[in-house]
């Protein structure tokens, strides 16, 4: 595992942890479609789904999960 890789993980954590300890129940989410920004409000549980498929994204650019054995 690169330096690199090792601090996406430690983003990951580090983001996923701010999020679960944040209890709001209202998130505005920012939606950047050609060229003009959209502000969507969602509730705590489309924020979660939200942050974890984030995570997912950033892990998948960052390792190369289908080919490891």
């Amino acid at each position: 595992m690169t330096n690199e890789q090792i601090e996406v993980l430690k983003d990951v954590i580090d983001t996923l942890t701010t999020v679960k300890d944040n209890k709001e129940e209202r998130y505005k989410h920012v939606i950047n479609s050609g060229g003009s920004d959209h502000i969507l409000i969602v509730n705590r549980e489309r924020h979660l789904e939200s942050m974890i498929e984030w995570a997912i994204d950033l892990i998948g650019q960052n390792f190369d999960v289908e080919g490891e054995e």
